[in-house]
């Protein structure tokens, strides 16, 4: 167990990476397959859109599976289309690992209804949260696509079905999580950056509007938990701020505290620490590095 204390809000929040960043290297064109994603709900069967990435050689690879974040604009969800920045993607396929990366449902070429709004609002004047929404539905209709992934690459010829990494930001950070406690086959780690839900740093700066669901569901997940998982947080972000992902931490990993790393980064300079995984490189190179070495794959 390791603690160290050491505006384009919403589509970079979507994407989990910026932009054109310097520190991203050229682009990478992914396979485009397609997987069935059930009817769950009042919501039918979709097919969902994965960007799929293998590095070179014949396989099969470790397999990282990413979960992309949210944004709350519908024209950001209809306009979506990247699910995990090149840059990153080359930072996985160097090791030699393949990256799967869906585009979950309600997003981009999805189309369809918001199935992963909490309800959660903000008061704009005020700056005040004026309803927490409800936070289970949108998870149970993340982890559904997550799963319905995870299943999809257990079943392909290049990928290593008992070695698969998962990996989030955001809001996919925390579906990370919460699947990830499950267990489920294969999945020998997680990793989740920055993960949260319902913050509004334009309104209601370093302050979830469920702040206490995600506490309950997070510390659910660490009640069933059995797989190691490393977190990321930057110390000035600014939907969560530096003390609720504290406290997500520590409900968490209380079951089972040596199975997670928890590292809370200085701020970015000149950056919303949300964004960690963007500008943060030098903070999260080195620790991913060595949660990867402890799963002794290669």
């Amino acid at each position: 167990m390791l603690l160290k204390l050491t505006k384009k809000y919403f589509l970079t929040c979507l994407l989990g990476f910026g932009f054109g960043h310097a520190a991203l290297s050229a682009e990478v064109a992914p396979h485009i397959d397609s997987i069935s994603v059930p009817a769950i709900d009042q919501f039918s069967q979709i097919a969902m859109p994965v960007h799929v990435f293998k590095p070179e050689g014949r396989g099969p690879f470790t397999v990282v599976l990413f979960s992309h974040g949210r944004a709350a604009s519908a024209s950001d969800r209809a306009s979506f289309s990247t699910p995990i920045a090149s840059g990153h993607v080359n930072f996985w396929l160097r090791k030699g690992f393949a990256v799967v990366a869906p585009i979950r449902p309600g997003y981009g070429p999805n189309g369809g209804a918001d199935r992963e709004s909490s309800g959660s609002k903000v008061n704009s004047v005020t700056h005040q949260c004026k309803d927490s929404g409800d936070l289970a539905p949108s998870l149970r209709h993340g982890v559904q696509a997550l799963k319905s992934a995870h299943d999809w690459v257990r079943q392909q010829s290049w990928a290593k079905r008992d070695s698969i990494i998962l990996e989030g930001q955001s809001v996919g950070g925390l579906l990370t999580v919460v699947y990830g406690s499950e267990n489920p086959s294969g999945v020998i780690g997680f990793i989740n950056f920055s993960g949260g839900a319902a913050g509004y740093p334009a309104d209601h700066m370093g302050h979830s509007c469920s702040e206490n669901q995600i506490s309950r569901a997070y510390e659910v997940a660490g009640q069933k938990n059995r797989t190691p998982n490393l977190w990321l947080y930057a110390e000035n972000d600014g939907f969560w701020g530096p003390d609720a992902p504290r406290r997500w931490y520590y409900g968490f990993s209380r079951a089972n505290p040596n199975q997670t790393t928890f590292i809370l980064t200085p701020p970015l300079e000149g950056k919303d620490g949300h964004f960690l995984l963007n500008y943060g490189g030098k903070y999260w190179g080195g620790p991913v590095s060595a949660f990867v070495k402890s799963l002794n794959v290669h």
